[in-house]
């Protein structure tokens, strides 16, 4: 009888362990996948230029920005061609996406507003983009919801992307 009580209580521990080992891995791997998007957007971003052909623009759930993009398959190569990259907020799919456009595709296509890009991050419940700008006037670091293009004429100082996830979420 003591043997068989011995025998439960290391199968419930061992369990347990395993149970808990489960679940924190799972944690681990969507926010391991989150920071990895948030890697990706921050490379991006960091890599914009100024490009007469493509202004940075973009509000509260979308940005658009001259980047360089990869035209060569996977398996091949490299070979860069100056493009857009664009990042928005499909609320009702609770989605990011990010597209990636060739400088030709910009205007033959148009702009995004369908989810035609590849999810990024899935699950969100809000995203918000923001944009930090030197006030000439007084000095002073401010952040604002939109950056036009018709109203600027540089990019941003800064990008900050609030988001909101749901509960459990895998990217």
């Amino acid at each position: 009888a003591i043997v068989f009580l011995i025998a439960i209580a290391i199968y419930s521990a061992f369990s347990n362990g395993v149970a808990v080992w489960r679940r924190c891995s799972a944690d681990r791997r969507s926010e391991r996948n989150i920071r990895m998007a948030f890697t990706k957007i921050d490379r991006d971003i960091r890599n914009t230029f100024e490009f007469s052909g493509i202004k940075f623009e973009g509000d509260k759930e979308r940005i658009f920005f001259p980047a360089l993009i990869n035209t060569a398959p996977p398996s091949k190569e490299p070979q860069y061609e100056a493009g857009r990259i664009s990042y928005f907020f499909d609320k009702d799919k609770e989605v990011l996406y990010k597209e990636e456009k060739t400088y030709p595709e910009v205007y033959v296509e148009g702009e995004t507003r369908t989810a035609s890009g590849t999810i990024l991050i899935s699950g969100v419940k809000e995203l918000g983009f923001s944009y930090c700008y030197l006030d000439n006037t007084t000095g002073e670091y401010n952040w604002k919801e939109s950056w036009n293009k018709e109203l600027e004429d540089s990019i941003p100082q800064a990008v900050k992307i609030d988001l909101k996830l749901e509960e459990n979420v895998s990217p």
